[in-house]
C-alpha cells in the first residue's frame, strides 16, 4: 500500500492535488540538512545549533519548493530519478514487443541466509510507518494518489530480499539522534523513527516472528554503543561535510555493528539516487558483505507516474530486478 505525508492540501488551479507541503517538497531535503554542522558541545548548545542550522537551510527553501511544485503540478520534481512509463496510449505495440525493446535488469537471486537492511526514513520508508499520520489510503486519495500501489512497490521489494532470511534492520536515515528525529518530525509531520515507540522498533516487532531484529547503532552513540536510542540528552554527531558523505559514515557504522563473518547481503534503501551512488563508490565494503543499494522515492510513484519495480544495484554497477 502507498502513503502520503504531512498536511494534505489541495491546489484548485491544477488537475491533480499534490501531497502535503513538506512531503510534496520531498521531505528528504529536510532530513539531510537537519543534521549538518551539529557540533557536540553541551546539550543546550547542541540542540540550538541543530535547529538553527536546519532552519537556515530549510525555512525559505521549503516555501519556494512548494510554490514551484504546485505551479507545475510536480512535473519537474526529480525527473532524473523517475523513469518514463510506457502505456497503451503512447504506442500500439503489444506487451511482448514492449518488453523486447526495454532494457532488462538481471534476475536477482539472494545468495546468503542473512540479510541486513539500512533503511532511510523521510521520503522513503516513512510511507509504511505506523507513526506517520499520512501513511494511509484516505490521505493519498485526497491528493490523487494510490496508497496501496505506492506502498506495495516498497513492500514487494522488501519481501523479495527477506523471505526466509534472518534480517537485521539498521537506521539508514540521517535521523541519527533523537533530537534530529524530533526536529524532522516537527517539520515534516511524518512520525518518529527512533525510540521505543518509533517506526524502527515497530517494524522489528512486527516481523520478529519472521526473523527480524533491530540493531540500534547510531552515529550519535560516540564511544558508547547504543547509548543514544531514546536518549534525548545524547549529543548529536559533529559533522562538517556533505550529506552524501554522512550516508557513507552510516554504512560504515552499520558494517561495524553487523557482528557476522559469514557472507551477508546488505541493502541500503534511500530516496536519493545520487546519495546511493556516492555510497557505492566510496564506502569500504568488507569482504564478507555483498552490498547493494535500493532507490525508492515514494513521491515518484505517487505523483510522477513511476511504476517500475525496485532494482538492487551492486558496487559493480550491475542492476538486479527484485
Amino acid at each position: 500500500m502507498q502513503s502520503c505525508d504531512i498536511r494534505v492540501e489541495s491546489e484548485a488551479s491544477t488537475s491533480q492535488q499534490l501531497l502535503p507541503k513538506a512531503m510534496a517538497a520531498n521531505s528528504n531535503e529536510l532530513e539531510d540538512s537537519a543534521t549538518q554542522d551539529a557540533t557536540p558541545t553541551n546539550s543546550s548548545e547542541t540542540e540550538d545549533s541543530e535547529t538553527q542550522d536546519a532552519t537556515s537551510t530549510n525555512g525559505n527553501d521549503l516555501d519556494s519548493e512548494w510554490q514551484d511544485a504546485t505551479s507545475t503540478n510536480g512535473s519537474d520534481h526529480k525527473d532524473s530519478e523517475t523513469q518514463d512509463v510506457v502505456t497503451d496510449d503512447v504506442t500500439p505495440w503489444t506487451a511482448e514487443q514492449i518488453m523486447e525493446t526495454m532494457p532488462q535488469a538481471e534476475t536477482y537471486y539472494v545468495e546468503t541466509c542473512t540479510v541486513a537492511i539500512l533503511a532511510d526514513y523521510d521520503g522513503c520508508w516513512d510511507v509504511i510507518s505506523e507513526t506517520n499520520p499520512m501513511a494511509n489510503e484516505k490521505a493519498f486519495q485526497k491528493c490523487g494518489a494510490n496508497y496501496t500501489f505506492v506502498k506495495g512497490i516498497l513492500e514487494s521489494g522488501i519481501t523479495s530480499i527477506t523471505r526466509d532470511k534472518k534480517v537485521t534492520l539498521f537506521v539508514g536515515s540521517n535521523r541519527q539522534s533523537s533530537r534530529v528525529d524530533k526536529f524532522n518530525n516537527e517539520r515534516n509531520q511524518n512520525g518518529l523513527a527512533l525510540g521505543n515507540t518509533g517506526a524502527f522498533e515497530r517494524w522489528a516487532n512486527k516481523y520478529k516472528t519472521q526473523g527480524w531484529s533491530l540493531n540500534k547503532a547510531l552515529l550519535s552513540d560516540g564511544d558508547m554503543c547504543f547509548s543514544s536510542w531514546g536518549n534525548d540528552s545524547a549529543f548529536s554527531l559533529g559533522f562538517n561535510g556533505k550529506d552524501k558523505d554522512l550516508k557513507v559514515r552510516i554504512a560504515a557504522n552499520s558494517f561495524k555493528h553487523l557482528n557476522c563473518t559469514e557472507k551477508t547481503d546488505v541493502f541500503f534503501f534511500d530516496d536519493k539516487a545520487d546519495f546511493l551512488e556516492h555510497v557505492r563508490q566510496n564506502a569500504k565494503i568488507p569482504q564478507h558483505i555483498n552490498f547493494y543499494t535500493m532507490h525508492y522515492d515514494w513521491y515518484s510513484y505517487a505523483l510522477k507516474g513511476n511504476s517500475e519495480p525496485l532494482i538492487a544495484k551492486g558496487v559493480d554497477g550491475k542492476q538486479r530486478q527484485l
